[in-house]
C-alpha cells in the first residue's frame, strides 16, 4: 500500500468514527430524553407533558448506568481508533522504509551499470591501438667478445750448452751430406724428454748422429703470460763437408 493510500484510508477511519462519535452522542441525547420523560404522567389533554419535580431514583440509576455503557464504548472505540491509528503509520514507516531501500538499491545498480559501461567504453578504444601489430624491433646480435689470447714465447735452444755434433767417419768416406729436421718434447724445465727425427738428411748415420749430440742440449722452456709450459722444439741441421 502507497502512502498515498494510506492517507486516503486514515481520512476515511476517521471520518467513520466521527460519524459513530455522532451517532452515539444523538442516541445518548435521544436516551436522556427518554428516561427524563419515562413514566410522567400526561396532562387532562393528553398532550402536553406533566413535568415533576425530580426524577425518581430508579430513573437516575438507570441514565448513569446507560451513560456510563456509553462512555466506556465511547473510549473502547476512541482505543479501537488509536490503535489503528498507531498500526496504519506504523505500516507506513515500514513501506517508507522500503521504498528509500529499494530506491538506493537502485541508484547503486544504475551506478555499476554507469561504471561498467564506462569500463566497456575505455577498453573498446584501446582495442584498435592494441590490435595493431607492433613492428618487430631488429635484434642486434651481441658482439662476440674475442677470446683473450695469451702471450706465449717458444722454446728456445741454449747453443752454448750444446755440443757439435761429429761427422761420422764412413759418411765423410763416402761424401755423405743433407740437413736433418729435428723435433724434441720439452717439459716446464726445458730438458727433452724424448726427441725424433721429422726429416731425414738421406743419411740414416747422420740423422743417428745429430740426435744424439742435439739431444744433450739445454733449452729455454716456452711461456704462456710468462709462465713456464710443457713444449715441443724443432732444430735444423746441415751436414756438409768442408774442403
Amino acid at each position: 500500500m502507497s502512502e498515498k493510500s494510506n492517507k486516503s484510508f486514515l481520512r476515511s477511519a476517521e471520518a467513520v468514527v466521527s460519524m459513530s462519535l455522532l451517532a452515539v452522542c444523538t442516541a445518548v441525547a435521544s436516551a436522556y430524553w427518554i428516561l427524563a420523560f419515562k413514566e410522567v404522567p400526561l396532562g387532562p389533554n393528553a398532550l402536553t407533558p406533566v413535568k415533576t419535580s425530580a426524577s425518581t431514583p430508579n430513573s437516575s440509576a438507570d441514565e448513569s448506568a446507560a451513560l456510563d455503557a456509553l462512555k466506556h464504548r465511547l473510549q473502547g472505540d476512541f482505543t479501537r481508533l488509536d490503535q489503528q491509528r498507531e498500526l496504519l503509520e506504523q505500516r507506513s514507516e515500514l513501506e517508507r522504509r522500503a521504498q528509500m531501500a529499494e530506491e538506493k538499491a537502485g541508484n547503486a545498480e544504475r551506478r555499476a551499470e554507469h561504471t561498467q559501461t564506462q569500463v566497456q567504453a575505455a577498453a573498446a578504444q584501446s582495442a584498435p591501438s592494441s590490435a595493431l601489430p607492433q613492428p618487430a624491433i631488429p635484434m642486434q646480435a651481441a658482439a662476440p667478445v674475442p677470446a683473450r689470447v695469451p702471450v706465449r714465447t717458444e722454446a728456445a735452444v741454449d747453443w752454448k750448452s750444446c755440443r757439435r755434433p761429429e761427422y761420422p767417419s764412413s759418411s765423410v768416406e763416402r761424401g755423405e751430406e743433407g740437413v736433418v729436421m729435428l723435433s724434441f718434447k720439452l717439459d716446464a724445465n726445458g730438458a727433452v724428454q724424448g726427441s725424433e727425427v721429422l726429416n731425414s738428411s738421406g743419411s740414416t748415420m747422420l740423422d743417428d748422429a745429430a740426435l744424439r749430440a742435439l739431444s744433450k742440449c739445454h733449452f729455454e722452456p716456452a711461456t704462456e703470460d710468462g709462465a713456464p709450459v710443457v713444449s715441443v722444439a724443432k732444430m735444423r741441421f746441415r751436414w756438409h763437408l768442408g774442403n
